[in-house]
């Protein structure tokens, strides 16, 4: 099964652990506590645009996939059959260029909400981030991070305000804001997150 059209598939699913006895529902919901803690963020991936339209989801029964390691050859067969079908879907349903121009649309709207809030930050700072910011400028050394390359230093403070007049630039033209994240952009909006690389 894969989205019919761009824009659907943006729901969250949801797991129906609200079904049967007392018992089965209590058993159904600490499943779904399980299943949150290990999948939350595969979960939200999948319903981003140019994420959800390379995705197709195989359906198993419970005793398919996941921890069920003695399945019988059949079982397996029927899962790789299952597979070989699903990629055959990817292949014959996925348009390659419609899916560069939802990222591009999903990039520049992440870029323009990153940069505006760096760019407020920096222009309207909060009185606790001042002395950072004399590090920023090179007034002050700091405790921590202060690179080794006085030209660095250089390079990294004028392409931080180059970068806060970019996304400035962006709020100045035609309609005074353009938001990239509207007339017709991908749902639900994108954010940019720093996460660490392992």
């Amino acid at each position: 099964m894969v989205p019919p059209l761009p824009g659907s598939g943006s729901q969250l699913p949801l797991d129906n652990f609200d079904q049967g006895s007392s018992w089965e529902r209590l058993v159904g919901f600490v499943i779904a506590i399980v299943n949150t803690m290990q999948n939350w963020r595969d979960t939200i991936q999948a319903t981003a645009a140019g994420y959800r339209d390379r995705i197709v989801h195989v359906k198993v029964c419970p005793a398919e996939g996941g921890l069920n390691l003695n399945m019988p050859s059949k079982t397996i067969t029927d899962l790789s059959d299952r597979g070989r079908i699903a990629g055959q879907v990817i292949v014959k349903h996925f348009d390659f260029a419609s899916h560069v121009f939802a990222r591009y649309r999903i990039t520049m709207c992440a870029l323009q909400r990153y940069l505006n809030i760096l760019t407020d930050a920096w222009t309207q700072p909060v009185p606790q981030d001042e002395v950072g910011y004399e590090y920023v400028r090179g007034n002050q050394k700091p405790p921590h991070y202060n690179p080794r390359s006085e030209r660095l230093r250089h390079t990294m403070l004028r392409a931080l305000i180059r970068l806060t007049e970019l996304s400035r630039s962006w709020q100045d033209e035609v309609l005074r804001e353009q938001n990239f994240c509207k007339d017709n952009a991908p749902r639900p909006e994108p954010i940019l997150r720093n996460q660490p690389k392992f």
